[in-house]
């Protein structure tokens, strides 16, 4: 939202599909090789009751700072991009934008989505990790969970996608208001959090066949 937020100011849609596209597409691989490092890390551990533990903790206490944004946003401990991050996002984001050479462009773009995912870990480390644990302990071939990756992957990319073409089609007329910001983060702040609950009470149940 905030790299589009910026391009809405080029008055190019050709050039926020572009920049859009490849940030997404980017930001899918990076993530794709987050969570294989995650599931090699686990493959690795095994078993170890106190990983699926420690991950239950973890999502859980993620989950209720993300609930806590609804009723203070912004305020305390939160799972978003800090102000001084941000500054230097935009930073980068306006050489992209001044950038006449598509191909260079095109480049930027690529290492700014690394950059962002590797900002971002810290806020998005619960739910892959998750994934990632069930994946490992799953009685299935080692290419068929990099499949569940791939797919989880797709599905991670489809809000971004969305937001591009939401920015483009209405030229960066639509914004993310705070409002929507508190909804999003309701939404996965009850989502890890009752994935947290299930994976320190019954995490079996997570382990289908």
């Amino acid at each position: 939202m905030f790299l589009m937020g910026l391009l809405a100011y080029t008055g190019s849609p050709r050039k926020m599909l572009i920049i859009g596209g490849i940030f997404t597409v980017a930001s899918a691989l990076v993530y794709f090789a987050f969570m294989a490092a995650w599931f090699n890390l686990f493959l690795i551990i095994g078993h170890a009751r106190w990983i699926t533990t420690a991950l239950g903790v973890i999502a859980a206490v993620m989950g209720l700072v993300n609930l806590k944004e609804i009723f203070f946003f912004r305020r305390g401990v939160s799972l978003m991009i800090s102000g001084k991050a941000k500054i230097k996002l935009g930073e980068k984001i306006r050489l992209i934008i001044t950038e006449r050479e598509t191909a260079v462009m095109i480049a930027a773009t690529a290492a700014l989505a690394v950059f962002v995912n590797l900002i971002e870990l810290g806020c998005t480390i619960g739910l892959p990790a998750v994934f990632t644990r069930v994946l490992s302990l799953r009685q299935a071939g080692f290419w068929h969970k990099y499949g569940y990756m791939a797919v989880y992957n797709v599905a991670y990319i489809v809000p971004l996608a969305f937001i591009i073409a939401l920015f483009v089609f209405t030229t960066g007329r639509y914004r993310m208001t705070e409002a929507h910001g508190k909804i999003l983060k309701g939404i996965s702040g009850a989502l890890m959090l009752a994935l947290g609950v299930l994976m320190l009470l019954k995490p079996e149940a997570m382990i289908f066949k």
